[in-house]
């Protein structure tokens, strides 16, 4: 699914909290963006509560905080 539909599911509650994982810095400035927009507004929601997109160094590091995310839950 694309990351931005992912994101904002997350962010207005419409999907239950679910780890989400991209991999390499591609996606950093992406998300230092967004961050950027985003918490510059005052809302309950989104990542005002932490962060919901984790940049993964590899496949091996997406797995490892997939599978301890999915252990919380």
């Amino acid at each position: 699914m694309e990351l931005a539909v992912v994101w904002e599911m997350l962010n207005k509650s419409v999907m239950k909290g679910k780890p989400v994982a991209v991999l390499g810095d591609f996606w950093q400035p992406v998300l230092d963006r967004v961050r950027e927009v985003e918490l510059g507004h005052p809302a309950p929601w989104g990542e005002a509560n932490g962060r919901l997109v984790h940049v993964a160094d590899g496949p091996g590091d997406a797995a490892s905080y997939l599978q301890t995310r999915l252990k919380r839950s």
